[in-house]
Formats: structure tokens, sequence, C-alpha cells
């Protein structure tokens, strides 16, 4: 006989325990997708990773925690790493890579469309929308900024900050090791040369 190929995937104590109807949701660890009642194309791997998750749906998690707050309709949100995204609740298109990532500082629960990646990677607001934070301890601290580097804080709304622990304030410029008051198409010019 050829063996089913559809259904749920559950291993560990309480994962799936919450009514799950989705066919394609798969949850490996202790309280992983406990809560889920029709999440689907949804993927948890850890202890209580999207434990809270009920309907959201195209979400992944993995690691300890990763997505545990996640709840209602939240969509498309991916988190790895230990308590990556660990507070998302409502917030949709968010991808968090790296231990706490999206966690630190203030952590996102409502916010969309953010780039977390690296060790505490964090933003400003709880509701930040459309940040990118690349490097430990980076920090988009204000909605469209951007800080690449390990401590680099883009503190201005729609401010690029590059280089380790630099900040940027001023929209469309670029802050680092020589800074400079050009535009940012400007400045990307005159490297490239």
């Amino acid at each position: 006989a050829k063996p089913r190929s559809t259904g749920p995937v559950r291993v560990g104590a309480l994962a799936l325990s919450g009514g799950n109807t989705s066919a394609t949701a798969v949850a490996v660890g202790y309280q992983a997708m406990a809560a889920n009642t029709s999440g689907d194309q949804c993927t948890a791997v850890g202890y209580q990773a999207l434990a809270a998750n009920t309907t959201g749906a195209r979400n992944t998690a993995h690691g300890y925690q990763a997505l545990q707050t996640q709840s209602g309709a939240a969509v498309d949100n991916t988190g790895v790493g230990r308590m990556a995204g660990k507070a998302i609740t409502t917030g949709y298109e968010n991808t968090f890579l790296g231990s706490g990532a999206g966690n630190s500082g203030t952590a996102i629960t409502t916010g969309g469309d953010n780039t977390l990646i690296g060790f505490q990677a964090q933003v400003a607001a709880a509701g930040a929308l459309q940040c990118t934070a690349l490097g430990a301890n980076s920090k988009a601290a204000n909605n469209n900024a951007t800080a690449l580097g390990a401590g680099t804080n883009a503190a201005g709304n729609g401010s690029v900050a590059i280089g380790r622990d630099q900040s940027g304030t001023a929209a469309s410029r670029v802050s680092g090791p020589r800074r400079s008051n050009r535009p940012w198409s400007r400045v990307v010019r005159n490297t490239i040369r």
C-alpha cells in the first residue's frame, strides 16, 4: 500500500495540540505550534516555536521560542534562532535571523516588512515598518531605516548608517567612517568609479 502523503506532522509533547485542522502544518518540539487551529503552510521546529499561532499562515520558526507569541492572522513571518521574533503578535512579512533578532531593546510586536539579521538586531518601535538591521546589535530606529554593521544605529526616518558603531540620522544620507552630507546616489556613484 502507498503511504499517505497528506496531513500534519507533529513530533513532541503538546505539538499541534490546539485542535489543528491544517493538513500542511509541521511542528517538531515541545509545544511547537501548540495553539494552532487552522494556520496553513507553517513550520515550527524547536521548544515552543510558534506556540501561540492560531490562524496565521505561511510562517516559519526554527529555534527555542522562535516566533513564540505570534497569534491571530499574522502571516509570512520567518524567525530562525533562539528567541528570534519571540514577541511578534500580529506583525507580518518580517524576517528575523539570529539569536534574539527582533526581540532585543523594543521588540517588534505588530510591525511589518522588517528584516533583522544578526545577534539581537533590533528596531526602536514595536510597530516598526520596513526597517533593515544587519549586524550584531544593529538598530534601525525609525521606519524605513537601514543599519548595516555591528552596533550601527540608523535613527532617522529613511536614514542609512553603515559601518561598525556608526549612527545615521538624516534621510538618504550615509554615515560611516568617512561621514558625508552628500545624497546617497552621489556617494555611491563616486565610490564605484
